[in-house]
């Protein structure tokens, strides 16, 4: 029964994050056009928008890298987190599908702190010349890494989701 009402939630929260990304996506509109055709002449501040600066996969790598390891090792060394205490047994006890749950964290921990942390692995990407749909699957793979190798926890699917969408959504934002 609850596997079965799991999977509705979910179905229910994609529909709502396919249309939340499709609103977002609509807001990058192209240049305008007159009948005949020709752009007509846009103002400085939007082609400074519409300009993208060369692709650098290797700096937004290591950006998504330190915005995985400067929170694990503060809450790991200074604040002295029970699970920031990271081992490869609890790594390999994350990555089984079977180990995925339902977790309980409070309001501000799941609706403000996972979409800033996806917007940090989002915009690792954007602000290193990827295109929105090219960043966002930056902030869903911060936070799976993120859900399996940096806790001793047990992965949350609504981390997952929250860090995913929140943090493509709010880094856009943050972006423009």
């Amino acid at each position: 029964m609850l596997p079965a009402i799991l999977w509705i939630a979910l179905t229910r929260a994609r529909r709502i994050a396919l249309f939340i990304l499709l609103a977002c996506f609509a807001i990058d509109l192209p240049p305008a056009v007159n009948g005949q055709g020709t752009i007509i002449k846009q103002n400085s501040a939007d082609s400074l928008l519409r300009t993208r600066p060369k692709k650098k996969f290797g700096r937004a790598a290591m950006e998504l890298g330190l915005g995985e390891a400067v929170p694990l090792v503060f809450d790991d060394y200074v604040r002295h987190e029970s699970w920031a205490d990271i081992s490869f047994k609890s790594m390999g006890s994350n990555l089984r599908p079977s180990s995925w749950a339902w977790d309980n964290d409070l309001f501000q921990t799941n609706e403000i702190g996972h979409p800033f942390h996806g917007s940090i692995f989002y915009n690792a990407f954007r602000s290193n010349g990827y295109s929105f749909w090219q960043s966002a699957p930056a902030s869903f793979a911060g936070s799976y890494l993120w859900e399996t190798f940096g806790e001793t926890q047990a992965p949350s699917i609504n981390d997952f989701i929250t860090t995913g969408f929140g943090g493509v959504m709010l880094g856009e934002v943050s972006h423009r």
